[in-house]
């Protein structure tokens, strides 16, 4: 499993694999706090709200089912990890259905490391997106009362003396097709790697081959939660006259010359991603689905990919930042690591009674950060928490 490369060269799935592995031929299966002391070098008293475990085995264990299905059938048992067990066991193979991918894994571009999207859903996904963002200016021109005052709000009163101009930035992800023969499209495919046209040919420029596989279909999706959050900030959009934006249609220059303000998903930063993170005390981890104190190490790792159409309750989280660009331009950002965290994250932030109990933003400065909790059900935000807050000059 490892000289295939199932959980990589190092890093904490490694890790995770060769110390389950160790207890599993000892027959002597760890419990939740054995691995979250040995392997993630977690308190033990505060593994009860550390959900890191459950994280990376839910993932060792998609990434055992994926070697089997998509790799040469298997005719001898197979290396599993039952659901709700720390221990490895062996199974003779049964049929399996195509599990759902979970992956937000950045890697190498590679037809091996693919993720997948079936053209059905996709289209549905797409459809959706359509319906929602029709909705959201309906809703604009119908809402009652003034226009928005961003110039007395606590996160916007810098537009008020900025004379750029302003993008919304929303974090789309590229599509490219596969095709058998070079004739018939058999799937969608998206690699956080292959972000543009321009990754595409840069990609298969290093990988000649691939162009009798893969092609360009221009085509771009957006995660539900931004059509949610555009509905949030759409007094703000209409006071502001703000010209709206792909990720991966963002260009340099638009950088330097114009206010942004960042909608979507820790995956889709696009050419911001460097820019927002340069100076920034939180990271992403390992995976999109992380992010990362680097004052203190703590992981908030994303739970929402465990949550199933049942009624269990899982955390995801977001990011808010308000920084200076590289020419003194402003740039905000609201970003989730999944969907529930960025619906979670747009409503509270546009709430400014909200803002003025919970969060520091008085007199909002530059370098400004917090990441915040939300708690979700069905793939609905019920209560945003504060977990850090970053005020430059208060370390």
């Amino acid at each position: 499993m490892r000289e295939a490369g199932l959980v990589g060269q190092s890093g904490r799935l490694k890790h995770l694999f060769d110390y389950l592995a160790e207890r599993s031929l000892e027959g002597c299966p760890p419990k939740e706090a054995e691995i979250a002391t040995d392997v993630f070098g977690r308190d033990a008293s505060m593994v009860a709200e550390d959900s890191s475990v459950r994280v990376y085995v839910h993932r060792l264990r998609k990434r055992l089912e994926d070697f089997y299905l998509r790799g040469e059938p298997c005719d001898g048992p197979r290396l599993v990890l039952p659901r709700g067990e720390y221990c490895f066991q062996l199974e003779e193979p049964i049929a399996h259905s195509t599990p759902a991918t979970d992956g937000q894994e950045p890697g190498k571009p590679s037809s091996r490391n693919l993720i997948r999207l079936l053209s059905g859903a996709l289209a549905g996904a797409i459809v959706i997106i359509a319906i929602l963002s029709a909705n959201v200016w309906t809703s604009a021109d119908k809402a009652e009362g003034a226009q928005f005052d961003y110039t007395v709000s606590p996160i916007w009163s810098p537009l008020a003396d900025s004379s750029r101009p302003l993008i919304l930035v929303v974090g789309d992800y590229y599509i490219f097709g596969e095709y058998e023969d070079g004739l018939f499209l058999t799937r969608l495919i998206r690699d956080f790697d292959i972000s543009s046209r321009e990754d595409l040919s840069n990609f298969l420029l290093s990988d000649p081959a691939g162009s009798q596989s893969y092609a360009d279909v221009s085509l771009e999706y957006l995660p539900v939660s931004i059509a949610h959050a555009m509905s949030d900030f759409a007094p703000l959009l209409d006071a502001s006259d703000a010209r709206i934006v792909q990720a991966s249609q963002l260009s340099p220059d638009a950088l330097r010359c114009c206010d942004i303000i960042y909608i979507g998903l820790t995956s889709g930063f696009g050419l911001l991603q460097e820019t927002v993170f340069a100076q920034s005390r939180f990271q992403l981890g390992q995976t999109f689905d992380e992010i990362v104190d680097s004052q203190d190490g703590t992981d908030f790792v994303s739970e929402a990919f465990l949550s199933s159409p049942g009624e269990a309750m899982y955390n995801d989280f977001a990011i808010f930042s308000y920084q200076e660009g590289p020419t003194g331009n402003h740039i905000w950002v609201f970003a989730g690591t999944r969907d529930t965290g960025l619906m979670g994250l747009s409503e509270v932030m546009m709430d400014d009674s909200w803002l003025e109990e919970e969060l520091d933003v008085g007199v909002l400065v530059p370098g400004y950060e917090a990441v915040f909790k939300v708690t979700g059900q069905r793939q609905q935000n019920l209560v945003t928490r504060l977990q850090r807050e970053h005020v430059p000059g208060d370390d």
